[in-house]
């Protein structure tokens, strides 16, 4: 995963607390949080002018596809 401005090893805790935090809330497996997680920060700072908040938009972007995810599951069964 690429990573915005600041240390690299500090974009790298950013991104694992971010991944360990939306894996216990949704209880979805780490493995696809995580490539959730590395396509949306990706797709982010793609088209970011400002870098800052990266980490908390891609945790908040997904967030909400696990919680669609979750319900649309629910829905189904």
């Amino acid at each position: 995963m690429a990573m915005s401005s600041g240390g690299q090893g500090d974009d790298a805790a950013k991104s694992e607390r971010a991944i360990t935090a939306l894996t216990d809330a949704s209880g979805a497996p780490p493995e696809e949080v995580r490539d959730l997680f590395a396509v949306e920060f990706s797709r982010l700072e793609r088209v970011a002018k400002i870098r800052t908040y990266l980490h908390v938009l891609a945790t908040a972007n997904v967030r909400t596809v696990l919680l669609r995810t979750a319900r649309e599951q629910s829905i189904h069964t």
